[in-house]
């Protein structure tokens, strides 16, 4: 079962991943995989700099292993942000 995301996070990253692929935050889903919105690993490294530099996390390369959707980064910040690990 996957573990329920904040929805004013999930907005704020949902932002930002529309951002990173220049398109508008309508058309990210929380379902929707990172590499489909054209998020290849370069990208994926620079939209985690800006995660921990917007939402005041520290979430390292190893962490984007668990990026698959968007969803996953949001749970991903939010499980650090409430002090919980991601596994």
């Amino acid at each position: 079962m996957t573990e329920p995301v904040d929805p004013v996070l999930l907005v704020a990253v949902r932002a930002l991943v529309a951002s990173a692929a220049a398109l508008s935050v309508e058309e990210v889903r929380a379902e929707g995989l990172l590499i489909g919105y054209g998020i290849d690993s370069i990208r994926a490294v620079e939209l985690l700099e800006e995660a921990n530099e917007r939402f005041g996390v520290a979430l390292g390369e190893s962490d984007l292993l668990r990026f698959v959707t968007v969803g996953d980064v949001a749970r991903c910040i939010g499980a650090q942000r409430a002090g919980r690990s991601v596994t």
